[in-house]
């Protein structure tokens, strides 16, 4: 009986570990003077707002923001979140994302992200989550 239940338990721990997975939750923000839209050119981007958990403004006035989340959908060790903005010819292309590496014996979480664009295209992590591997992150358009 005893060990039916240090396997049951092992097992539950071996499940609920291999589940964690990093959530992205996503921040918009258009500081400019101008409407920014929405231009998805790569796959990654057109992955993201196929499985972003609500639809993106396909504009986004000034001063304003759009806020929304991105569950891992190929595997519990990597997820991305990857956006791009246009407007009067130059464009912000916006990358973040989670990646869950061997090390060791266990794992080690990583977060990154990135801006291209120019100095008017910004991003930053806000939260990490270390037990769940979720992490926020503001993506910013001067």
């Amino acid at each position: 009986m005893l060990i039916r239940k240090i396997i049951g338990t092992a097992s539950l721990l071996f499940v609920s570990s291999s589940v964690l997975a990093g959530t992205a939750f996503v921040t918009v923000h258009n500081r400019s003077s101008e409407p920014v839209s929405l231009r998805p050119i790569s796959q990654n981007d057109r992955n993201t707002l196929l499985y972003a958990d609500r639809p993106l403004p396909q504009v986004l006035e000034p001063g304003s923001k759009a806020y929304f989340s991105v569950a891992p959908y190929i595997t519990s060790d990597v997820n991305f979140a990857s956006v791009r903005y246009h407007a009067r010819g130059r464009s912000c292309a916006f990358l973040t994302n989670y990646v869950n590496t061997r090390k060791g014996a266990g794992r080690a979480p990583r977060w990154n992200h990135s801006a291209q664009g120019g100095p008017n295209c910004t991003s930053r992590i806000v939260k990490q989550d270390p037990y769940l591997h979720d992490w926020a992150v503001e993506f910013t358009i001067d």
